[in-house]
């Protein structure tokens, strides 16, 4: 049988920090909420759109808490470009 992707509902760095929180000389850690219903199963990809005017390179990213899985650790290692100099949106895949 095929198993259909599904999309969750979209979720926003608000405010984008002025003074981050830092992790390691260079490094920045954001926090960003997400709902997840418990039937939607463990994410095996997220889609991100930099709507920021620079672009960032993003590290890892770990969804915490997830129902029935507990950590979903993405390794992304790759530069994100803003959203108006590109068609399309990013997509990284669970490191499992």
């Amino acid at each position: 049988t095929e198993t259909r992707p599904r999309l969750g509902a979209p979720s926003f760095l608000e405010d984008w920090p002025k003074l981050p929180a830092a992790v390691a000389i260079g490094d920045t850690t954001f926090k960003v909420e997400f709902y997840l219903d418990e039937e939607f199963g463990t994410p095996g990809a997220f889609i991100i759109r930099n709507l920021h005017k620079s672009e960032f390179y993003l590290k890892t990213m770990t969804l915490q808490n997830v129902p029935g899985k507990g950590k979903v650790h993405f390794a992304c290692y790759s530069w994100v470009y803003p959203a108006d100099k590109y068609k399309y949106d990013r997509v990284f895949f669970a490191n499992q």
